[in-house]
Protein backbone atom coordinates (compact mmCIF):
# COMPACT_ATOMS: atom_id res chain seq x y z
CA UNK A 1 0.00 0.00 0.00
CA UNK A 2 1.83 2.75 -0.58
CA UNK A 3 1.25 6.42 1.08
CA UNK A 4 -0.91 8.40 -0.72
CA UNK A 5 -4.06 5.20 -0.52
CA UNK A 6 -3.15 4.61 3.24
CA UNK A 7 -5.85 4.89 5.44
CA UNK A 8 -5.77 6.38 8.69
CA UNK A 9 -7.83 7.89 11.69
CA UNK A 10 -8.14 11.22 13.19
CA UNK A 11 -6.83 10.02 16.27
CA UNK A 12 -3.72 8.65 14.60
CA UNK A 13 -3.27 11.33 12.84
CA UNK A 14 -3.06 14.18 15.89
CA UNK A 15 -0.67 11.06 18.01
CA UNK A 16 1.40 11.56 14.97
CA UNK A 17 1.38 15.12 15.05
CA UNK A 18 2.20 15.18 18.66
CA UNK A 19 4.69 12.48 18.56
CA UNK A 20 6.26 14.70 15.70
CA UNK A 21 6.71 17.73 18.04
CA UNK A 22 7.74 16.14 20.85
CA UNK A 23 10.27 14.74 19.17
CA UNK A 24 11.35 17.68 17.13
CA UNK A 25 11.25 19.67 20.99
CA UNK A 26 13.40 16.62 22.84
CA UNK A 27 16.00 17.03 19.91
CA UNK A 28 16.41 20.35 20.18
CA UNK A 29 16.05 20.81 23.83
CA UNK A 30 18.72 18.59 24.22
CA UNK A 31 20.54 20.40 21.48
CA UNK A 32 20.44 23.36 23.67
CA UNK A 33 21.71 21.80 26.88
CA UNK A 34 25.19 22.16 25.54
CA UNK A 35 24.77 25.89 25.85
CA UNK A 36 22.62 25.81 29.20
CA UNK A 37 19.53 26.98 27.50
CA UNK A 38 15.78 25.84 27.58
CA UNK A 39 13.94 25.81 24.66
CA UNK A 40 11.78 28.97 26.18
CA UNK A 41 14.76 30.75 26.61
CA UNK A 42 16.02 30.12 23.06
CA UNK A 43 12.97 31.09 21.70
CA UNK A 44 12.66 34.41 23.57
CA UNK A 45 16.19 34.69 22.21
CA UNK A 46 15.06 34.06 18.80
CA UNK A 47 12.33 36.92 18.99
CA UNK A 48 14.02 39.43 20.35
CA UNK A 49 16.57 39.25 17.59
CA UNK A 50 13.58 39.31 15.07
CA UNK A 51 11.51 42.28 16.74
CA UNK A 52 14.80 44.55 17.59
CA UNK A 53 13.81 47.84 18.84
CA UNK A 54 9.87 46.78 19.12
CA UNK A 55 10.62 43.94 22.14
CA UNK A 56 8.11 44.29 24.47
CA UNK A 57 7.05 41.50 27.24
CA UNK A 58 3.64 42.31 25.87
CA UNK A 59 4.79 41.49 22.29
CA UNK A 60 6.67 38.16 23.14
CA UNK A 61 3.30 36.97 25.31
CA UNK A 62 1.35 37.80 21.53
CA UNK A 63 3.65 36.30 19.56
CA UNK A 64 4.54 33.11 21.67
CA UNK A 65 0.75 32.66 22.38
CA UNK A 66 1.77 33.01 26.30
CA UNK A 67 -0.02 34.80 29.26
CA UNK A 68 1.92 37.69 30.54
CA UNK A 69 3.14 36.31 33.47
CA UNK A 70 4.33 33.57 32.09
CA UNK A 71 6.73 35.60 29.53
CA UNK A 72 7.43 38.05 32.76
CA UNK A 73 8.92 35.04 34.96
CA UNK A 74 11.23 33.69 32.20
CA UNK A 75 12.47 37.14 31.49
CA UNK A 76 13.30 37.69 34.96
CA UNK A 77 15.23 34.29 34.76
CA UNK A 78 17.18 35.45 31.97
CA UNK A 79 17.72 38.58 32.97
CA UNK A 80 19.32 36.73 36.05
CA UNK A 81 21.47 34.54 33.73
CA UNK A 82 22.79 37.65 32.49
CA UNK A 83 20.83 36.91 28.92
CA UNK A 84 18.94 39.88 28.67
CA UNK A 85 17.88 43.18 29.99
CA UNK A 86 14.62 44.27 30.83
CA UNK A 87 14.60 48.55 30.35
CA UNK A 88 11.70 51.33 30.68
CA UNK A 89 11.31 53.11 27.62
CA UNK A 90 12.15 56.42 28.18
CA UNK A 91 9.63 57.90 25.93
CA UNK A 92 6.64 55.71 26.99
CA UNK A 93 7.38 55.29 31.12
CA UNK A 94 5.02 52.42 31.28
CA UNK A 95 6.54 50.33 28.98
CA UNK A 96 9.53 47.89 29.23
CA UNK A 97 11.96 47.12 27.03
CA UNK A 98 14.03 43.96 26.18
CA UNK A 99 17.29 43.58 24.79
CA UNK A 100 20.06 41.08 24.82
CA UNK A 101 22.89 41.50 26.60
CA UNK A 102 26.42 40.42 24.62
CA UNK A 103 26.34 37.43 26.43
CA UNK A 104 23.15 36.64 25.15
CA UNK A 105 23.77 37.84 21.46
CA UNK A 106 26.66 35.10 21.61
CA UNK A 107 24.77 32.57 22.39
CA UNK A 108 22.15 33.23 19.70
CA UNK A 109 25.01 32.87 17.66
CA UNK A 110 26.19 29.58 18.95
CA UNK A 111 22.58 28.30 19.07
CA UNK A 112 21.37 28.98 15.72
CA UNK A 113 24.54 28.40 13.64
CA UNK A 114 23.90 24.91 13.28
CA UNK A 115 20.13 24.32 14.20
CA UNK A 116 19.20 20.50 13.90
CA UNK A 117 15.26 21.27 13.36
CA UNK A 118 16.47 23.13 10.36
CA UNK A 119 18.50 20.11 9.13
CA UNK A 120 15.53 18.43 9.68
CA UNK A 121 13.23 20.38 7.77
CA UNK A 122 15.72 20.75 4.83
CA UNK A 123 15.39 17.28 4.29
CA UNK A 124 12.09 17.94 2.84
CA UNK A 125 11.70 18.58 -0.92
CA UNK A 126 10.45 22.28 -1.14
CA UNK A 127 7.27 20.53 -2.34
CA UNK A 128 6.86 18.58 1.36
CA UNK A 129 7.52 22.10 2.89
CA UNK A 130 4.70 24.10 1.17
CA UNK A 131 2.88 21.52 1.30
CA UNK A 132 3.75 21.53 5.22
CA UNK A 133 3.33 24.72 5.59
CA UNK A 134 -0.23 25.08 3.87
CA UNK A 135 -1.52 22.10 6.47
CA UNK A 136 0.02 23.52 9.60
CA UNK A 137 -1.24 27.00 8.93
CA UNK A 138 -5.10 25.33 7.98
CA UNK A 139 -4.51 23.89 11.78
CA UNK A 140 -3.21 26.87 13.47
CA UNK A 141 -6.00 28.72 12.34
CA UNK A 142 -8.40 26.68 13.14
CA UNK A 143 -7.39 26.34 16.69
CA UNK A 144 -6.75 30.50 17.07
CA UNK A 145 -10.69 30.30 15.82
CA UNK A 146 -11.29 27.52 18.40
CA UNK A 147 -9.75 29.62 21.15
CA UNK A 148 -11.47 32.81 19.83
CA UNK A 149 -7.91 34.62 19.41
CA UNK A 150 -8.76 37.11 16.56
CA UNK A 151 -5.46 38.45 16.27
CA UNK A 152 -3.06 35.81 14.06
CA UNK A 153 -0.13 36.19 15.84
CA UNK A 154 2.96 36.61 12.83
CA UNK A 155 5.50 34.35 12.68
CA UNK A 156 9.23 35.58 12.93
CA UNK A 157 10.84 36.37 9.19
Amino acid sequence: MNSKSQKFSTHQLLVLLFQTRDLLLNLKRKELRKFGLTFEEATILLYIKRLKDKTTPVELSRQLLRKHHSVTGLLLRMEKKGLIVRNKDLRRKNMIRVSMTEKGEELYKKVYKEDSLERMVDSLTEEQKQSLWQHLNILRDKSLEGLKIEQKPPLPE
